[in-house]
């Protein structure tokens, strides 16, 4: 278990070339050498069986061979055995030379008659051995019993035995080229129980004709051997010296057989019709190996050659596949250490391709929020710089208006007085920007109605002014000046060609866990194309190029309100010509805390 776990860990750590050729060759190289390893056992196999059967078939046609002389011969030596003129001739008592030549001419005569009708190549010799020592001989048919092996004699002694009836084969050894047959002559023709020896009769038989086979097979490499009943070699024919070599000293069969075996050897054995014998065909197995050799090689050919082109292709497949993942994390690490600058050639959908293509966008997108904010932080610094152009040394003019308003209070000018108070409260709301940007939507309100009063005392009391604000919202955050602004340009553009008394309603409500508010005024509107580009430049779809000073403030109220709660949020406007303007201010609701945070990211909530 450990060791397929760091298999596994060891597998994980490789880079993805490596992986991939591990994968290859697990996957395919491997499997390609088991089968092919297969095929070729699967054909070896099958020519093996192949080359059975078919020395199987030559063995059985030889050994067809072989029983038939076998037959003919025992048939033949019992014919000669059991001739009436033979057993008469042999059983007869000699008591003249006359009839003795009579007797030996007439087994000649009949001797010479079944040599010719035999025909046979095989055939040497057929000789009788009369018992009876005094039996005249002829010198080529009937032979004197003492010239007869007396190894021969010792077969078949006492010579009363059952078995003395049966043929005898017999052959001195394997180097010797005869072969013989031994019959014992007994009298057929006697009527006692007891079967008188009259003689024997030998045949002697050309062993190598005998045992001889059609050549012309296609056996290229083989050896033949004949064996008797005592497991030694009658006959034994090699069809080249290398086979001779490891077979033809050995005379016991089961130093054959292992020898046999030890060589890589396939044997074929058949039983002959002489009791006891054997024939015996030995061949090598690299016959087997010769016969699908062709065939092998063909398969290894083009088995190596399919792992070599698919080798070269997944190599080269992997290089260009994990070579585009170095070249990824190269540019990762480039952008990692700040270099935004990169330059990417994607090519294809693949995986690779769309990771790629998103880090390519991830990149646009990073370089797009640093500009966006650099030009963010650069829009705030001119905003507040513009705001801080309005005011012109506000300290001062504060004190300067509490000594209008004490003047007024001594020569009882009450409107005087009213009006340098209202722009003392004002003053006083402005000095604030420096200690927190944010204050309460009812500070900002009150703001807004010290703007009302004075421009009332300016316009005869024309501008009617109302608030409307959701209960519980009173002591909620807001950016501070984004009221008054909106309310200026309301008074100062809807004022001109108005027919009727002038109002401005503000309301404050939640809309979606948003700020909502809403500056409403009943003045002349704004003309549809004036609106709609005022509008694009509000959401950035123009240039801001407002130049006249109060649209100027519009402008400078929505970019204050993005840069500090995001571009979900800002100033919108709606109006019809004649009949009003809408101005919409969205911001978001937060805590308290985060609301009287001074930074860029501030926010409005309720306190």
């Amino acid at each position: 278990m450990n060791i397929l776990k760091r298999a596994v860990l060891c597998y994980k750590n490789l880079n993805i070339f490596k992986k991939i050729m591990g994968i290859f060759v697990c996957l395919f190289v491997i499997p390609m050498c088991i089968l092919t390893l297969s095929f070729y056992m699967g054909i070896n196999k099958d020519v093996e069986l192949e080359m059975r059967n078919y020395y199987e078939l030559i063995t059985n046609q030889h050994v067809s061979g072989i029983n038939s002389k076998i037959d003919t011969f025992n048939r033949m030596a019992i014919s000669i055995i059991t001739d009436k003129n033979v057993q008469e001739s042999l059983s007869r008592d000699y008591k003249s030379i006359y009839i003795d030549i009579d007797n030996t001419k007439a087994i000649s005569a009949i001797m010479a008659v079944y040599f010719s009708l035999s025909n046979s190549v095989e055939l040497n010799r057929v000789e009788i051995f009369p018992i009876k020592e005094d039996f005249p001989s002829d010198g080529q048919y009937l032979i004197h019993i003492s010239e007869l092996e007396e190894e021969i004699l010792d077969l078949y002694r006492p010579f009363n035995k059952a078995e003395d009836l049966a043929v005898r084969w017999l052959s001195q050894e394997s180097s010797d080229s005869k072969l013989y047959i031994l019959k014992p002559i007994m009298d057929m023709y006697n009527s006692s129980r007891h079967l008188e020896l009259l003689g024997f009769l030998k045949v002697e038989l050309d062993k190598l004709r005998f045992f001889e086979m059609n050549h012309s097979n296609n056996m290229a490499d083989y050896g033949m051997f004949i064996i008797n009943e005592l497991q030694e070699p009658v006959y034994q024919y090699f069809s080249n010296e290398h086979i001779e070599k490891r077979y033809g000293g050995i005379y016991d069969h089961s130093a054959f057989l292992n020898q046999q075996k030890k060589d890589n050897f396939i044997s074929v054995q058949k039983d002959l019709k002489i009791k006891g014998w054997k024939l015996i065909y030995v061949f090598p197995k690299n016959i087997i190996d010769y016969k699908v050799r062709d065939t092998v090689v063909m398969l290894v050919t083009l088995t190596m050659a399919i792992i070599a082109i698919l080798s070269i292709v997944t190599v080269i497949f992997s290089k260009r596949f994990s070579n585009r993942f170095s070249q990824l994390l190269k540019k990762m690490k480039s952008v990692k250490e700040g270099n935004l600058d990169i330059e990417m050639d994607i090519k294809g959908n693949d995986e690779v391709a769309v990771a790629e293509r998103n880090f390519y966008e991830m990149i646009v997108k990073l370089k797009k929020l640093i500009l966006e904010n650099y030009v963010q932080k650069i829009a705030k610094n001119e905003a507040e710089f513009r705001a801080l152009q309005m005011q012109i040394n506000p300290h001062f003019l504060y004190n300067a208006l509490e000594t209008i308003n004490a003047i007024a209070s001594v020569y009882d000018c009450e409107e005087i007085g009213m009006i340098s108070q209202k722009m003392g409260q004002i003053m006083r709301y402005s000095l604030k920007l420096g200690s927190n940007e944010f204050v309460t939507i009812e500070d900002e309100l009150e703001h807004v109605h010290n703007y009302i009063t004075i421009q009332n005392y300016r316009f005869d009391n024309k501008i009617g002014f109302e608030c409307e604000i959701e209960k519980g919202m009173e002591n909620c955050y807001i950016l501070k000046f984004i009221f008054q602004p909106i309310v200026e340009n309301a008074v100062l553009h809807g004022l001109e060609g108005a027919n009727r008394e002038f109002a401005v309603k503000i309301t404050v409500g939640m809309c979606d866990e948003d700020i909502l508010v809403v500056i409403k005024d009943n003045g002349i509107g704004i003309k549809p194309e004036r609106i709609d580009y005022i509008n694009r430049i509000l959401m950035g779809f123009e240039a801001d190029i407002i130049e006249n000073r109060q649209s100027i403030g519009i402008s400078n109220v929505n970019s204050r309100i993005k840069l500090s709660y995001g571009d979900k949020y800002g100033l919108r406007l709606k109006s019809e010509y004649g009949v009003g303007t809408r101005a919409e201010i969205r911001i978001p609701l937060k805590d308290e805390f985060e609301s009287r945070e001074v930074n860029i990211d501030g926010a409005a909530g309720c306190g």
